[in-house]
Parts: C-alpha cells; structure tokens; sequence
C-alpha cells in the first residue's frame, strides 16, 4: 500500500494501477493486515483520499491477540466491486470485529 500511496510503480502490479488510474479506472483492495490499525493504517487512509481507490470492509479479527490486525470481509466483495463502478466507496467501511 505504501507504493501505491506514493505513486512508485517498481512492478507489474503497481504499473497496472497507475495505468488503470490513467484511464479513470476504479481500484478496489481488499486488505488483509496484521498493522493496519498502527503503522499501515496511515497508508490505508491516505489511499482512502484518493481518487479511484476504493476498499472492501473490513472488521478486526482476533482483537485480543493481534489488537492492530484487521483483514476484509470476503462476503462483502461483490458490493464493493459494484460501488466502485459507480466510484462510490461501499459503506459502512469498518465493520467492528468477529470472533474468528
């Protein structure tokens, strides 16, 4: 995310997304993170500004053992895709936590 976040395009994945940006298409990231809520979450919401990234919900997951971790909601994929074709972010973004 930090790549994407300061535009380097280093490979093929991040060279696919500026391209996709170029052209005005939407980018959806579901993450699957055991920092985002210390040190990527600055990533993640700078990302968030930004046009054309959107993201699938998240909730925390295993709260007590990993406090900082966070990961998508598989389920709500579709949703998302669909939104972002609209440019629209899919809400509610944070879905609180699961027992998982």
């Amino acid at each position: 995310m930090a790549k994407l976040d300061c535009g380097i395009n280093d490979n093929g994945v991040t060279m696919l997304v500026k391209s996709s940006l170029r052209n005005n298409v939407p980018i959806v990231l579901g993450v699957f993170s055991n920092d985002i809520l210390s040190n990527s979450g600055k990533n993640l919401f700078s990302l968030m500004n930004k046009k054309n990234f959107y993201f699938v919900p998240m909730y925390q997951d295993q709260y007590k053992k990993k406090p900082n971790s966070m990961i998508a909601c598989h389920k709500k994929v579709s949703k998302t895709l669909k939104c972002a074709l609209k440019h629209e972010q899919y809400q509610p973004f944070l879905l609180g936590y699961k027992e998982v």
